[in-house]
């Protein structure tokens, strides 16, 4: 991400392969789940919440997959995503934890992919209480503070946008999204 767009708070970067669907990637809690159906609504594509795919397959629930340990976690998450990635016609709303894996970054770095950025106050108020497990032994508001500073790299290099979501509803934030990947298609045609 290079440049800062005066309108909105978002970083652009050279966009990437769109007219394949956008991929939203980010901490939980930024809206990513939330986000996606509405993008795909607007975009006219279908969408797909990679955490409710990889629980449909396992036919299990993500903390029941972390019992079984974040490494086998993460693997199910890494293969199901390489698949999900190669699928041009979705939106596409990564796990939180998605980008932790270099290929998984250097996929996400071939599409038009959008970083939903959020302050870890506002991540946390907006999972309080969530079924979710804990990844440290911090309180939620310092283990969100302490991820977004060990992830935020990782979601910079993945993504061709940032948007700032804040407070904003899921509604203006997916109209952000949608209108950046037409504006970067128009630009790619």
């Amino acid at each position: 991400m290079a440049d800062t767009d005066p309108e909105g708070g978002a970083h652009w970067a050279a966009p990437r392969r769109p007219p394949w669907g956008p991929v939203l990637v980010g901490m939980r809690g930024s809206g990513k789940s939330t986000v996606a159906p509405i993008v795909a609504r607007r975009l006219g594509l279908g969408w797909v919440d990679s955490d409710a795919e990889l629980e449909r397959r396992e036919g299990q629930t993500i903390p029941e997959l972390f019992e079984k340990g974040e490494a086998h976690f993460r693997g199910l998450e890494s293969r199901l995503l390489v698949e999900l990635l190669q699928r041009p016609e979705i939106v596409l709303a990564t796990g939180g934890g998605g980008v932790l894996h270099p290929p998984i970054r250097d996929l996400c770095a071939r599409r038009f992919t959008v970083w939903l950025d959020a302050p870890p106050p506002v991540l946390a108020q907006r999972i309080q209480g969530s079924s979710r497990p804990s990844l440290t032994e911090r309180s939620l508001l310092d283990e969100l503070r302490h991820l977004l500073v060990e992830r935020a790299p990782w979601y910079r290099e993945a993504s061709t946008l940032r948007i700032d979501v804040g407070t904003d509803s899921p509604e203006t934030v997916a109209e952000r999204v949608a209108d950046a990947w037409t504006l970067a298609r128009s630009r790619e045609g």
